[in-house]
């Protein structure tokens, strides 16, 4: 199948299709299952959650980003490039594994420039993408330890992560979360009733 504008494909599987984008076009692919990918004159593709059974081409200058995507062979040739991500997903909790909401988690490329950062939800967990490697024509490039850092109040902790493939990691702070005795938690809604009334 040969594409020369804007596509989306979405929970497709078709084992021995090749697509083929070219001239400026803009695709993204997620949830699929393809045999081969090519992308040429100035195409960016995106592929999400999917897998390239073959293998992915990008030719002339145009871009691929996979992100928890697998494929076999990842060739570029003359200026594209492509880039492999996958998931990191960090659980931040206290010293007796209570979870620990809105804690700021940070991931931090070798150099220590920061690749991506935010607050864990209600639950104490956060989600970042991460790439694992660049490639273009001359080579593979990757990325290395990834250091990730959860900071509450005063309390932190690091890890350091090769991204690899999807990955998950707690990562336990140095304190206890203080909790409402249940006495006060009683008192607290005897008094919101009867205000109420």
């Amino acid at each position: 199948v040969q594409v020369e504008d804007n596509a989306k494909i979405t929970a497709t599987q078709v084992g021995a299709w090749r697509f083929s984008f070219q001239r400026n076009s803009n695709a993204t692919i997620s949830n699929s299952e393809l045999l081969y990918v090519w992308s040429y004159n100035h195409s960016a593709v995106s592929i999400h959650n999917s897998t390239i059974g073959a293998g992915l081409s990008s030719y002339d200058n145009s871009r691929a980003r996979l992100c928890n995507t697998t494929t076999q062979r990842l060739y570029c040739y003359g200026e594209s490039k492509a880039y492999a991500s996958w998931y990191l997903d960090v659980h931040v909790t206290d010293s007796i594994s209570q979870i620990v909401p809105y804690a700021n988690v940070t991931a931090a490329y070798p150099n220590a420039t920061v690749a991506e950062s935010r607050l864990t939800d209600d639950q104490g967990w956060v989600r970042f993408t991460l790439m694992e490697k660049m490639v273009n024509a001359a080579g593979e490039y990757p990325i290395g330890n990834y250091t990730v850092k959860a900071a509450y109040q005063s309390y932190s902790e690091n890890a350091t992560v090769i991204m690899t493939g999807n990955q998950q990691i707690t990562l336990k702070l140095g304190f206890v979360i203080p909790e409402f005795p249940h006495v006060l938690t009683l008192l607290l809604f005897m008094t919101t009733t009867l205000l109420a009334v």
